[in-house]
């Protein structure tokens, strides 16, 4: 998401343009990106987003998680997404009781009718069933060093993004006595960067630094995967556990100091506060 609002405020894009990017044409939801922030909530990604950033003073991509200025203002001013009718989009009724979905002017924080997005690249690649090569054609070209109309721009470059950083392929999770580095399989890095078969994405055009990084998160899962591993964190009975590569055994993650968690005091048999009723 913020991805998209940086890359779309550098390309000159509407919010119909990047929903029609990062749709059905890359393989995902119809409610692509803006869409599902607003089923979300604006507010929701307001507090993650700030909660990321304000826990992650070292992080040496700390400032790719600052509140972007729009969203800031779209909580000002209430415009919370679904729930409160306004988001990054709107639906109003006519006077004949139909129904229209605005869209959202960032640059005069208005809404305007939806403005249909047209993309010769997004249009051919409806002819390809497969999403391997409809990716291929979509994000290939841009990667290459090629250029492309404006969807492929976008699609590449946020592709590009993604799989370039060590942040993509690796995560450092640190507890208080050991640190494990793990590929995050849930990132929109893996599902974009590798194809069903496991062979990445226009490989040849990669820098040969992201070629490292993608070989070593896709043998780290092979061997995650041949130990008969299908979760990197294992909710046990009253704790929660972290698979551990150095001893190929899961470990407890330490519970943060000051934080109470109620679903593993109750799964310890543990009273938290006992209820009284007062007799009548």
């Amino acid at each position: 998401m913020l991805n998209a609002i940086r890359l779309m405020s550098e390309l000159g894009m509407t919010f119909e343009e990047v929903d029609a990017c990062t749709g059905p044409a890359i393989g995902w939801p119809k409610s692509a990106t803006f869409r599902t922030g607003d089923i979300v909530g604006i507010d929701v990604l307001l507090h993650v987003v700030r909660n990321i950033y304000e826990n992650i003073p070292q992080d040496e991509s700390r400032e790719l998680y600052r509140v972007p200025p729009l969203i800031e203002e779209m909580v000002k001013r209430g415009w919370l997404g679904e729930k409160t009718g306004r988001g990054f989009y709107q639906r109003v009724r006519k006077s004949g009781g139909e129904s229209e979905i605005l869209a959202l002017d960032p640059a005069k924080m208005e809404y305007r009718p939806q403005q249909k997005a047209r993309f010769a690249s997004i249009e051919a690649g409806k002819a390809i069933e497969d999403t391997r090569e409809r990716l291929r054609m979509l994000a290939g070209p841009v990667l290459a060093g090629k250029e492309g109309d404006k969807a492929q721009k976008f699609i590449g470059v946020c592709f590009q993004k993604c799989v370039s950083t060590p942040r993509a392929a690796f995560r450092k999770f640190q507890t208080r006595s050991w640190t494990w580095t793990a590929p995050c399989a849930g990132d929109s890095a893996g599902n974009w960067a590798r194809s069903r078969r496991g062979t990445p994405l226009a490989w040849s055009p990669w820098p040969s630094s992201s070629k490292k990084r993608v070989r070593r998160c896709r043998r780290s899962l092979r061997n995650f995967s041949l130990q008969g591993r299908n979760l990197f964190m294992s909710p046990r009975k009253a704790e929660t556990s972290c698979f551990d590569p150095a001893s190929k055994a899961y470990k407890p993650v330490p519970q943060p100091d000051g934080v109470i968690i109620l679903k593993s005091l109750k799964e310890r048999f543990k009273e938290i506060e006992k209820i009284r009723s007062e007799p009548d």
